[in-house]
């Protein structure tokens, strides 16, 4: 019996091993799970901000831009920023199509590809009305994003 007893023993012991090791496996999936929702909640808002706080300059150059009337540089907290005719910042690259890197370096202040807030600018073409435009699109963290034409549709 003392032989039967000593592999009960080990049994046990070994199937309480194996439920605790399922026991941590299940809290960490768990763990990891809360944090991949609660990572992506907050990479959404931080697009969210950037999307306003580039909004909310962007009217403020296009309202100093027309208290000025005809001006090729705007100057807003402390930076000079190139707008075109219509009082819209815009920096002409390749083709005369904007480059929205230096457009959103000139608006917002700082790099779109800065670790912080990695934001990844990309022109697109927009067809509204029979009519052909180019914009820029910036896509933030999570895969949302907001568009910006410095030619305005009329």
């Amino acid at each position: 019996m003392d032989s039967q007893n000593y592999v009960d023993g080990i049994n046990r012991r070994l199937l309480l091993v194996i439920v605790g090791v399922v026991l941590m496996l299940a809290l960490v999936f768990g763990i990891s799970i809360t944090t991949s929702k609660s990572r992506s909640q907050w990479d959404a808002s931080i697009g969210d901000i950037l999307e306003r706080d580039f909004r909310v300059t962007l009217a403020g150059v296009i309202a100093e831009a027309r208290l000025k009337g005809n001006v090729s540089f705007v100057e807003i907290q402390g930076r000079k920023i190139k707008v075109n005719r219509a009082g819209r910042p815009m920096v002409a690259g390749l083709n005369n199509e904007p480059d929205c890197g230096a457009i959103w370096f000139q608006v917002m202040g700082f790099e779109p590809n800065n670790r912080s807030y990695p934001v990844s600018p990309v022109v697109v073409t927009k067809k509204v009305d029979d009519r052909k435009t180019v914009a820029c699109r910036f896509y933030g963290m999570s895969g949302d994003f907001f568009d910006y034409t410095p030619d305005p549709i009329k």
